[in-house]
């Protein structure tokens, strides 16, 4: 199994921190973010990681050396992650990981993800709150829909920023992911694949990390929120 971090946006709502440093290298615990995921893959026996970069990637570069493979979104100021994950689908040819670089997690959840039964495996935090991000809907065990925009009634968790792909699965997503490409839908979440892809009925499982240390460092609350509550491993 590999990884693929997700790092190249610019982190517009964590300024001014970001203004100078990518988000994913902000501080945490004496470590910046990314190398919190890195070192979680590492105990979980994932060693080829993907680092999808764009915004101050030099900074990335510089922070994590030769030990990692790097793809470039050098059009990171007018797309979305979706252009990211395009960028690196030919990482998408075997069991992998894909998480945002503003996710911080115990490597329990990474187990859980790589453990999951199903060929596409959603992390989800059913401790949820309805004023925080993206959401899903879950029917018969399998994840129906992923949107910002789900009506309370229909929410079974919060999305936490990290889907697990089997390479069985891997040609359906990026047949989806090139539709979006296609359709000039560059400036989407790659989360909207799978949201698009459940909404077709394909059976997308899903773990959930309530519980468990995971955070989600999008803004400064949350930043501060896992500064005083992450639990270095």
């Amino acid at each position: 199994m590999k990884a693929i971090i997700m790092a190249a946006g610019v982190g517009s709502r964590m300024r001014p921190l970001t203004d100078t440093i990518p988000k994913c290298l902000i501080d945490i615990a004496g470590k910046a973010v990314i190398e919190h995921q890195i070192s979680a893959f590492t105990k979980c026996g994932i060693k080829d990681i993907v680092v999808v970069v764009g915004y101050l990637a030099e900074k990335i570069r510089s922070r994590l050396g030769g030990g990692v493979t790097y793809v470039l979104n050098w059009d990171y100021l007018s797309t979305n992650s979706i252009v990211s994950l395009f960028l690196a689908k030919e990482h998408l040819d075997s069991d992998c990981l894909i998480i945002n670089s503003d996710v911080i997690c115990e490597p329990s959840v990474i187990r859980s993800m790589r453990n999951c039964n199903s060929d596409i495996c959603v992390a989800l935090n059913t401790d949820w709150k309805l004023e925080k991000g993206y959401k899903t809907s879950v029917r018969n065990g399998c994840i129906t829909d992923m949107s910002m925009d789900l009506t309370p009634e229909t929410i079974f968790g919060e999305y936490a920023g990290i889907i697990m792909i089997r390479k069985a699965a891997s040609a359906k997503v990026l047949q989806k992911l090139e539709e979006f490409i296609d359709q000039k839908r560059t400036g989407e979440w790659f989360e909207n694949v799978f949201a698009a892809l459940a909404r077709e009925g394909e059976k997308i499982g899903f773990t959930d990390v309530k519980g468990k240390s995971w955070f989600e460092v999008d803004n400064i609350d949350e930043l501060e929120e896992a500064r005083n509550n992450f639990r270095p491993f």
